[in-house]
């Protein structure tokens, strides 16, 4: 079972290190113009609470081929907790986008960089390793 755990919280702290490695080298992607073609949100619950959850829909052309994508985080983003958050977040999309992709795969792409997210993720390794310590020490 400890060997479980072991390489549980190994592959726990190497998916969140790689994931903060592309968060901070996409903040050196380059971008491109393109095109809104659809924003708006809906409302759902999760454990009884009102959430929001954008959605939108823009293209972008590069190289002369053209790409569809819906996504506005990378590595997604929470709901938005209030109505007025959410017709914010979309009114502050203009019809001409500023669209983030990257340059290996440019049908990878996103309109807002997750900051937020960048701040959190090196700090999974090292909730994985504490977690490891103490189930190690109370099997002993």
């Amino acid at each position: 079972m400890t060997n479980l755990i072991t390489i549980l919280l190994i592959l726990v702290s190497v998916a969140s290190i790689v994931m903060w490695g592309i968060l901070v080298w996409s903040t050196y992607w380059p971008q491109v113009e393109g095109l809104l073609e659809k924003a708006d949100y809906h409302a759902l619950e999760i454990n009884r609470r009102k959430l929001f959850k954008l959605d939108v829909l823009y293209k972008y052309e590069l190289n002369g081929k053209s790409f569809k994508s819906n996504t506005i985080y990378m590595f997604g983003g929470a709901p938005c907790k209030s109505e007025n958050e959410a017709s914010g977040l979309i009114k502050s999309f203009n019809e001409n986008l500023v669209i983030t992709y990257c340059p290996m795969l440019p049908a990878i792409s996103c309109i807002l960089l997750n900051k937020k997210l960048m701040l959190y993720l090196p700090i999974m390794p090292i909730l994985a390793m504490l977690v490891y310590l103490l189930a190690a020490f109370l099997t002993i």
